[in-house]
């Protein structure tokens, strides 16, 4: 779990300082490399609370252990939901799934064309892959269904990400809103 976070942190705190780069339009991109930063760390804050809750819970934070400890425990299942609902809600905030999606469009306007791009693409790929692991040894075990909640998730996201792009003007806020929908497909998959 630990390993997971700095990984996403990692790939994270280069792209704040990669938005702030552009030559041209440098008032807009300092200010979507801030909202980025920002609204980064809250989403990087839940992601940790959520792993300490979970820490808390199992008292360990290699994820087969967590998983093998979930039947086990019995009294100490809030713990558990709400540690694996904040760690879902800091990476669906990294993906830019709705209703976690309003700075997706202001950081990409203000980004960089290249940096856009690489944000479009590898930090959704790691935040998935990070979404699929944790469900994958935490969530099959869990006797209330995390898969309802990332469906409505999922169909919300599809929904704002292909109405609300079609009337966008800005062919990098189209992108964010194309983003947004893609990863509103690639939910349904997880």
């Amino acid at each position: 779990l630990i390993a997971l976070f700095v990984a996403l942190e990692v790939l994270s705190l280069p792209l704040y300082i990669l938005v702030a780069t552009a030559r041209r339009r440098r008032q807009l991109s300092q200010e979507a490399a801030l909202k980025y930063f920002l609204l980064g760390a809250f989403a990087s804050a839940f992601v940790l609370m959520g792993g300490a809750l979970l820490y808390g819970f199992s008292g360990s934070v290699v994820l087969s252990e967590i998983s093998v400890k979930v039947p086990m425990i019995p009294g100490m299942d809030w713990m558990l939901i709400v540690g694996v609902f904040m760690v879902m809600v800091g990476l669906l905030f990294k993906v830019g799934a709705a209703p976690f999606h309003a700075w997706t469009p202001d950081v990409y306007q203000g980004a960089p064309t290249p940096i856009t791009g690489f944000m479009a693409a590898a930090v959704k790929v790691a935040a998935f892959a990070t979404m699929v692991r944790i469900y994958l040894t935490i969530g099959v075990r869990l006797e209330w269904d995390l898969i309802w909640i990332l469906a409505a998730v999922a169909a919300l996201t599809i929904a704002i990400g292909t109405f609300v792009g079609l009337v966008q003007t800005d062919i990098k806020r189209l992108l964010a809103y194309s983003s947004i929908a893609h990863a509103g497909f690639v939910l349904i998959g997880v």
